[in-house]
């Protein structure tokens, strides 16, 4: 019998690891949403609606996918996969991931399109989006006024 070869990773694709991020098969689905500059994430626990999440949250969600994959390795392999779980490697992945998985302004819009869950609150396709929500909910039109960006800025309630 011959002698097993193991191979151990040096480097990573982080194509790989964007893209499962947007794979629903793994119990959540994220689509980032330039039009609000914002993350979402599928979950079956809230009617599969999308809900806001972080770039710091889905860099955690990556290295998760470091552990469980390492489990699935060789030994040796499996060290050298958990050798990846590094900051940059995680922030690589999300902004390759940024880029793939960039939805469209009809992906909450739209007799096709999908509701979010926000602040407790269920929008569906057909409502108002989050940012004119948020004007509407925390502006308000006064005769004189006026209001910079850094005031705007300081009103979101973070994190979002």
């Amino acid at each position: 019998m011959g002698r097993r070869q193991i191979f151990v990773t040096d480097a990573l694709n982080d194509l790989t690891f964007a893209a499962i991020l947007g794979t629903p098969c793994l119990g959540c689905q994220v689509v980032y949403f330039p039009s609000e500059a914002q993350w979402y994430c599928s979950d079956y626990r809230i009617d599969g609606a999308y809900f806001p999440t972080s770039e710091e949250k889905l860099g955690i969600l990556i290295s998760h996918y470091f552990i469980q994959c390492s489990q699935h390795c060789h030994k040796l392999a499996g060290k050298a996969v958990l050798m990846l779980r590094t900051p940059g490697t995680l922030k690589s992945i999300v902004t390759t991931a940024k880029t793939m998985l960039e939805a469209d302004v009809q992906f909450f819009t739209g007799k096709d399109g999908h509701r979010r869950f926000i602040d407790g609150t269920y929008l569906e396709p057909d409502s108002t989006p989050a940012h004119k929500l948020f004007v509407k909910r925390n502006m308000m039109r006064q005769k004189d006024a006026s209001l910079t960006v850094g005031a705007a800025y300081n009103k979101i309630p973070w994190p979002l």
